[in-house]
């Protein structure tokens, strides 16, 4: 569905990794409300909830409840816990959260359009340390579930036919961005699939959280720029970015 405001430079407030729960009713409602006034979107880069849990999807949305400008998600790896992720779907879309999932949403802006394709993304490794598609049934549908994340990201973003396009993801699609993470973990931050589906896709911007620890700002090898908005790492409760739309 296409909704239309009118202001330029394009500007999308962005954070991930709330990890919402019951005791944390309220904590963003009124940091939340101004973005009204200093944004024009809101992307949501998964991670809402601490464990998944219903009551913990009601506090999402009770944080939510001043913001009036458009919003779009993905889910992340917390929102999966307790399996509830379609019901999880159903609760924000009723509440008029976009939740993308190899799917893509469109604002116009001021007679200029304004693409989001997203998708949680997933585990897998970065170049040379990539998980290959080798080995046990249960590596082998690892590397399955690594590659159908990364293509319904990128079918999204070819999908759009728009001036500007926004890749958001939970898991990292760069190796930079990590950085500060502990090493040993890196394989299950993230996969250089979605950086490629990215690049494939010709976006102008991703988005991800997941990495608590890691580094603000990156680029895909296509030059993307990926942004870091964990909330853990970026320490307030948004980062904004302004876009300009080509001339």
């Amino acid at each position: 569905m296409e909704k239309t405001k009118y202001m330029n430079p394009f500007r999308l407030a962005a954070v991930g990794d709330l990890h919402c729960s019951e005791t944390s009713a309220g904590s963003y409602r009124y940091t939340f409300e101004d973005l009204n006034l200093r944004a024009d979107a809101l992307a949501l880069c998964g991670d809402l909830t601490s464990r998944g849990k219903m009551s913990e999807i009601e506090v999402v949305l009770e944080n939510l409840a001043e913001v009036r400008i458009p919003v779009v998600a993905v889910l992340g790896n917390h929102d999966y816990h307790e399996q509830n992720n379609h019901r999880f779907h159903d609760h924000l879309e009723s509440a008029g959260v976009t939740v993308l999932d190899g799917d893509s949403m469109m604002l116009t802006i001021d007679n200029r359009t304004v693409g989001f394709a997203g998708a949680k993304g997933f585990a897998g490794g970065f170049g040379r340390r990539a998980l290959p598609d080798f080995g046990e049934e249960i590596w082998r549908a690892f590397y399955r579930e690594t590659l159908s994340e990364a293509d319904k990201l990128r079918r999204a973003l070819v999908s759009l036919e728009t001036d500007l396009k926004i890749a958001v993801l939970h898991y990292a699609p760069i190796l930079s961005t990590l950085t500060g993470e502990d090493p040993q973990i890196y394989a299950f931050m993230g996969s250089s699939e979605l950086a490629k589906a990215i690049d494939d896709g010709a976006a102008d911007l991703a988005l991800h959280s997941h990495a608590h620890f890691g580094q603000e700002t990156g680029s895909t090898p296509g030059g993307v720029p990926v942004y870091n908005v964990s909330e853990p790492l970026i320490g307030r409760s948004y980062a904004i970015f302004e876009l300009e739309f080509p001339r």
